[in-house]
């Protein structure tokens, strides 16, 4: 293959990644806090990216908890005074106890304590409350968790 038709098999493929966000970004969301989701949940619609720390896991019940980053940096683990904190479900091939109130089990490893993530889904109801439904958990561009 010629030196040009290289170059342009690599653009094509760079273009491609590009416009595809390489699987899991979450670029085209607006970030917003976890203080701000758990200050006024119902606000929010659609699908949203949550940034946050995590700041407990339970590898056992597939529960984890996220705290927002400037809390974190204030902070450490220990929420400061009127902390959000959001808590997070999320059953790996369906252990422990099922599915989600929505019916989802994830694939995927849990994000270890104090890795910074982006959590990408959107606020449901489930018996009369309001859920964060994860679509899927990013560190960095990698993607931790996603939905089944």
């Amino acid at each position: 293959m010629k030196k040009s038709g290289i170059n342009f098999l690599l653009l094509v493929l760079s273009v491609a990644l590009i416009t595809s966000g390489c699987g899991g970004s979450a670029q085209t969301l607006n970030t917003i806090g976890v203080n701000a989701l758990a200050a006024d949940p119902s606000a929010f619609t659609g699908e949203i990216a949550v940034a946050g720390v995590v700041q407990f896991v339970d590898s056992e019940n597939y529960i984890l908890r996220i705290i927002d980053e400037e809390e974190y940096a204030s902070c450490g683990l220990t929420p400061c005074g009127g902390a959000g904190i959001i808590p997070l479900y999320l059953p790996i091939d369906s252990k422990p106890f099922g599915e989600t109130p929505s019916g989802y089990t994830y694939t995927g490893q849990l994000p270890q304590l104090e890795d910074f993530v982006t959590v990408i889904g959107s606020i449901e109801q489930a018996d009369g409350s309001l859920i964060f439904e994860v679509d899927r958990i990013l560190k960095g561009s990698n993607v931790l968790i996603s939905k089944q």
